[in-house]
């Protein structure tokens, strides 16, 4: 189960994923930051990638922000189950959280 917190209260994440568009932001122990934004509603599945190419991902490591947008090689955008969420694709993920954050 995926579950986020927004003000000290802390939601499941699947209604969030089926219902709308939306912005991910994550921050780690070191300072850094980084998330993506994901432009089209998931449905749960091991098998089949969702999004559109608007899809990105962003890093901002010691105040150096950064976008990375896909490259149109193939439409690997968003995979996600109850488990975890995985946005980009290709030889490896660009952002995976699982679900036991």
């Amino acid at each position: 189960m995926i579950l986020i917190s927004l003000g000290g209260t802390v939601y499941h994440f699947q209604p969030f994923i089926e219902e709308a568009c939306f912005g991910l932001v994550v921050g780690d122990r070191r300072g850094a930051v980084f998330g993506s934004l994901v432009e089209a509603p998931l449905r749960p599945s091991n098998k089949k990638y969702q999004g559109t190419n608007s899809t990105f991902v962003f890093t901002n490591i010691f105040g150096h922000p950064v976008i990375y947008r896909s490259t149109g090689l193939n439409r690997y955008f968003t995979l996600c189950n109850s488990e975890f969420l995985a946005i980009g694709g290709g030889s490896h993920f660009a952002l995976y959280l699982e679900g036991d954050l």
